[in-house]
């Protein structure tokens, strides 16, 4: 069940100076807090009674969104900031946690998604705020000289 969504392109940045921001605004909403799994789970109408006692602040962006989302391999560190990684899993809170991230991040920042029925959509950071951005996908012949 759900909506099956991999990476076709990514080149997301949130500088160092605005990662704890965006880590506060995280751990401060309890929407988004751990463990995500159980959030599927429970949409989907699964127990909710001992998913509830396990609420605590994430210790970095990287955990937060590699367990919030179905992003991996995000990296981090102290003087470059936080680079977001691929997608590779179904869209469950993904978005949701983009265009939260997006408010962070660097101008132009973008990425690209192929979902499940082949559909091409994307994010990109423009005037600090994430936008939609639609593929429009056009084939062309290339030039080829035959062997003769």
């Amino acid at each position: 069940m759900g909506y099956q969504v991999d990476n076709w392109e990514t080149d997301f940045h949130i500088p160092a100076d605005k990662v704890k921001a965006a880590l506060d605004e995280i751990n401060a909403d309890p929407a988004l807090h751990r463990p995500c799994w159980n959030r599927a789970h429970n949409a989907l109408g699964g127990s909710t009674e001992h998913d509830c006692q396990r609420i605590k602040p994430f210790d970095s962006l990287t955990e937060a969104v590699e367990e919030l989302t179905g992003f991996h391999d995000c990296e981090e560190d102290d003087t470059d900031g936080f680079r977001l990684g691929y997608h590779l899993d179904k869209w469950l809170g993904s978005e949701e946690m983009l265009y939260l991230l997006g408010r962070f991040a660097d101008e132009g920042s973008f990425v690209r998604l192929i979902g499940e029925d082949s559909e091409l959509f994307g994010y990109r950071v423009v005037d600090g705020q994430l936008c939609d951005e639609n593929a429009h996908v056009t084939w062309t012949v290339s030039p080829k000289t035959r062997a003769e």
